[in-house]
């Protein structure tokens, strides 16, 4: 009987341990995965607020880069590198287009877009581009992830309509994994009710005229930390002659 008692004690006293170390360690992991929370932009760059009352901020954000919107932080389900999705363009007080940058919180990795909205042809005023982008858990089948996402409409030759597709980019462990779907495509009305459920938000498009180098969808990476040979010149495909009043 004294050996059951003994047994039952030790029993109780390992899940009394259990119960107070483990939500303690939990409290512990969420504190060191919890995102940083952007403070202010000042030229090219980004501050963050501390995480407590108590602690101080995170060293600010050099991006290089200029006129900068902060949209949102993309999480990493991976366990990497959190980005930063942001407006911006690559030079001070230039005409260039201002583009969409994924950019890692570190700032070691940055990958650029394509603007949403309309692109025109400067003659014709016809239409050779239209897309809409949206970031957050905005993916149709998996809401779990965090992701930048583009439906887009693009003439490909002139005597051929505009053909749809969908474009991916979701944070990984070590770098943005991307794809095009241009087959059994998202539907774009599961992200709208993302954005209605305020888990998704859509960036407001901008109209423009056709670009003045052929233009191309494929995003542009530049240069890392580890790469020195790499030129960023092509960030400039992107730039339009001039941007035209926003839709109604």
């Amino acid at each position: 009987m004294g050996t059951i008692y003994l047994m039952a004690t030790r029993f109780l006293k390992y899940f009394f341990i259990l119960g107070l170390v483990l939500p303690f360690h939990s409290t512990v992991v969420a504190a060191e995965t919890e995102l940083p929370t952007i403070d202010r932009v000042e030229g090219s760059l980004i501050h963050f607020k501390a995480a407590t009352a108590d602690a101080k901020p995170p060293a600010p954000l050099d991006t290089k880069l200029y006129e900068i919107k902060p949209f949102g932080i993309l999480e990493s389900p991976a366990g990497g590198k959190p980005y930063i999705l942001m407006s911006a363009r690559t030079c001070q007080d230039c005409t260039e287009e201002k583009q969409v940058f994924a950019l890692q919180i570190d700032g070691k990795k940055s990958t650029h877009f394509v603007y949403p909205g309309k692109i025109l042809d400067p003659k014709t005023k016809a239409l050779l581009m239209e897309s809409r982008g949206f970031y957050g858990k905005c993916l149709p089948g998996d809401t779990r992830k965090d992701v930048y996402l583009v439906y887009q409409r693009e003439r490909l030759d002139r005597r051929r309509s505009l053909q749809p597709s969908v474009f991916v980019s979701t944070p990984g462990k070590s770098f943005l994994e991307e794809k095009l779907i241009d087959y059994r495509m998202p539907n774009i009305k599961h992200t709208l009710a993302q954005v209605k459920n305020k888990q998704c938000a859509e960036i407001e498009g901008r109209n423009r005229l056709m670009l003045r180098k052929p233009m191309s969808l494929t995003p542009k990476r530049l240069k890392d930390d580890d790469d020195d040979t790499e030129d960023d010149t092509g960030t400039k495909e992107n730039q339009t002659d001039r941007e035209l009043p926003a839709s109604t």
